[in-house]
């Protein structure tokens, strides 16, 4: 649905982020039931999946940033809608955001690493 090599368009991109949202919400759902979990091996699978996830998102945060920061900025066009401030003010402050999200996710990807590396361990006889 999304090939790895392109083709690259904004409507691709918000729908792969669209999808992203929709699956987490999907395992949110399941996680309730647990029959949906399965096994020890199961659960570990997923754990080690989530915390693959969620390790990849640094990339995605940077790269967020250093277009909203880098590119937005240099449109002409570029303006806040609240009109109380310049498009390249609120792009600075949305980048801002956006890397204090990548600090805030380096404990969470770390404890995942954690949970996922003991997860392994875990059986049944």
């Amino acid at each position: 649905m999304w090939p790895y090599d392109g083709p690259r368009t904004p409507e691709l991109t918000a729908a792969a982020g669209e999808a992203l949202s929709e699956l987490v919400r999907y395992l949110n759902n399941t996680t309730r039931h647990p029959d949906a979990l399965g096994s020890p091996a199961a659960v570990a699978q997923l754990i080690a999946a989530v915390e693959s996830a969620a390790a990849r998102w640094d990339q995605l945060l940077a790269q967020l940033s250093a277009h909203v920061a880098g590119h937005l900025p240099e449109a002409f066009t570029l303006y806040d809608d609240r009109g109380d401030r310049s498009g390249a003010d609120t792009c600075r402050e949305v980048a801002g955001a956006l890397d204090q999200a990548r600090v805030a996710l380096g404990p969470v990807v770390a404890a995942l690493a954690t949970a996922a590396r003991a997860g392994d361990h875990l059986g049944h006889h």
